[in-house]
């Protein structure tokens, strides 16, 4: 999927960016339990591993409990030193292949944690690893701690399976009030969480690494130097390398035909998916509460910020509160990002509803192309393109195979 994101390529920052310092995490020996895990690509797994290298550069010790893949063993290289990854025999889960599970022996994974002697278990999924995982920290007496990274519910809920929601939050609720803590990425999952009956929640902070990804490092010397082009095209994508650069080398190929102008592709890759999302929300929250106080001259509270990004605010829904949602949609906030490319169906429809989408014209200069002969408005249950042109499906593909 694609959609453009109401923002213009050269916007500025709206709001500072405050390095902290680094924590030593020297006598941290951490067991991480996962069902996902580098070098599968995904927001989970990618989110995993910056967490391992960020213990590993704090001086710490880290173990990774996760599953095997064939599919990607290939390229799996020698882990850092002072990590080591243990991986558990699994088989695909029927409704979905590209998700793997695991089903280990209690008394295996048991004397796999007691050989590594950590001082906090965490669990990054439920099921399968995670779930072992739990179960040997409670029996070796060990801290216990997760973290909630899918909504299972909202996506059953989305295919049509809702009637898994209500055993699905009571196995959630089970499963992370077992431990200490349970954090999560959002204050918005974090009440969503609260709400079903969760305990000890927090948020797990994030953003963007400033040492890496900053517009103080743009240099015009630089760029003539290495013979920067025309223009420049930002994309938000969690795609690997080889989609990316086929999708881009096509497209620069395309736009210096149309045009005769050079365009450069700049990938921000986050992480997965559900990485974009936080992503994209925090910026806009930042953004929106810069116009909103700075320009506006009006107060910020949670309710603000929780209603300004809400599609479906309640008629009853306070004044300023209505005032807020309608200056957001007429103003011209943004987050620096031209192109949100990759997700699925609900992913995107929930950042329409948000108003973070901007129609990109296309339906209306090609409606040919979207027809029931051509791309479908749906398809096999999935919808491939938006009515109001704010997202749309840029290939149907399966099993690798594109079509």
């Amino acid at each position: 999927m694609t959609a453009h994101i109401d923002a213009p390529s050269n916007a500025p920052s709206n709001a500072p960016v405050n390095a902290r310092p680094v924590l030593d995490a020297s006598a941290l020996r951490l067991a991480l339990f996962t069902d996902t895990y580098a070098p599968q690509v995904n927001g989970v797994a990618r989110t995993l591993e910056r967490l391992v290298r960020a213990v590993e550069e704090r001086g710490g010790t880290a173990r990774v409990f996760t599953i095997d893949d064939p599919d990607v063993a290939a390229a799996i290289t020698a882990p850092a030193p002072r990590t080591s990854v243990l991986r558990y025999p699994s088989v695909p889960f029927w409704a979905y292949e590209q998700l793997r599970m695991a089903w280990p022996s209690a008394g295996r994974v048991r004397r796999d944690l007691a050989d590594f002697a950590p001082t906090l278990v965490h669990a990054a999924t439920e099921f399968g690893v995670g779930l072992a995982g739990r179960s040997a920290a409670r029996s070796l007496g060990v801290p216990f701690v997760s973290s909630y990274h899918t909504s299972f519910t909202a996506y059953a809920k989305y295919y049509r399976l809702g009637a898994l929601a209500r055993p699905g939050w009571a196995f959630l609720r089970w499963f992370h009030n077992g431990g200490l803590r349970t954090y999560c990425p959002t204050q918005s999952i974090v009440d969503e969480v609260n709400a079903q009956g969760f305990a000890n929640t927090t948020v797990w902070s994030r953003g963007v690494d400033v040492s890496r990804f900053s517009p103080t490092y743009r240099s015009a010397a630089v760029r003539d130097a290495m013979g920067a082009t025309d223009d420049t095209l930002v994309i938000i994508t969690p795609h690997n390398e080889a989609i990316r650069f086929e999708f881009g080398r096509g497209f620069a190929e395309w736009y210096r035909g149309r045009t005769g102008r050079t365009v450069a592709i700049d990938w921000r890759v986050l992480g997965g998916t559900s990485d974009i999302a936080r992503f994209l929300e925090s910026e806009y929250v930042a953004a929106f509460e810069n116009f909103w106080l700075g320009k506006r001259g009006r107060p910020w509270s949670a309710e603000i910020q929780a209603g300004f990004q809400n599609g479906r605010l309640p008629a009853d829904a306070p004044a300023i509160v209505r005032e807020a949602r309608a200056a957001f949609l007429a103003s011209t906030v943004s987050c620096g990002i031209d192109v949100f490319f990759g997700g699925g169906t609900y992913d995107f429809a929930k950042q329409a509803q948000a108003g973070r989408l901007v129609d990109s014209g296309l339906l209306r200069r090609h409606p040919e192309w979207f027809t029931d002969a051509v791309i479908p408005r749906e398809h096999g249950g999935e919808e491939y393109w938006e009515p109001n042109g704010l997202w749309i499906g840029a290939v149907l593909s399966s099993y690798g195979i594109l079509f």
